[in-house]
């Protein structure tokens, strides 16, 4: 009796085609139903809603379209007062407690320094992405993560990622370098940087491994 109802059902399966095709409700369930993946933000404001950020998807007149081929720009109400090439997507955005800079973080590739800093209400630039700034910063995560972990060298750097993570009452912009080494593995250097005349000066920072 086994034997007989097999029988059939393969003869079944052979007439009608494959699973797919019978379309049953227990073979081919209906996909389920997600809410859409809304992505990264195309802009970010400030609490107070006097300023923003965004990102077009355009390149700046006058650049080359390669390697900046979208514009980041800083608006103070619906005026944009900064206008700077980049790629890549917002991250986030802090204002600081006087509301006259704003830190950005802009995602530009799968490492580096994705950090900005405008000063507001102008629009003054005073932290590009990728600038001199933020290879200090990098240096000075690596030497300090290298003096607590021997296998943490410069030589060894895999990857690395600075952003910044907020700001303090007192006004210093709270930054993240972190560090993934070929063997050491990954570290988190998070440091206080305060702006003051024409530079950044990073304090002493703490560092946390990452599992």
């Amino acid at each position: 009796m086994k034997t007989s109802v097999l029988s059939i059902l393969i003869l079944f399966l052979a007439v009608a085609g494959s699973e797919a095709q019978l379309n049953l409700p227990w073979v081919n369930p209906p996909p389920k139903t997600e809410s859409p993946d809304q992505g990264p933000p195309a802009r970010i404001a400030s609490s107070d809603g006097t300023s923003s950020v965004r990102i077009l998807q355009q390149a700046m007149p006058g650049t080359d379209g390669v390697t900046d081929f979208f514009t980041l720009e800083v608006l103070q109400g619906e005026k944009v007062v900064a206008r700077v090439p980049t790629e890549g997507y917002l991250i986030s955005a802090y204002w600081s407690p006087d509301g006259r800079l704003i830190a950005v973080n802009n995602r530009r590739g799968n490492s580096g320094d994705y950090l900005w800093v405008f000063a507001l209400p102008d629009g003054t630039c005073i932290k590009k992405a990728d600038d001199e700034f933020g290879q200090l910063w990098l240096s000075t995560a690596i030497k300090e993560i290298g003096s607590e972990v021997k296998s943490a060298t410069a030589d060894s750097v895999y990857r690395n990622w600075l952003t910044a993570t907020g700001w303090s009452a007192s006004g210093e912009l709270q930054i993240n370098v972190r560090v993934r080494f070929s063997k050491a593995g990954t570290f988190d250097f998070a440091a206080p940087a305060l702006f003051q005349n024409g530079r950044w000066v990073i304090q002493s920072g703490v560092i946390q491994a990452v599992p």
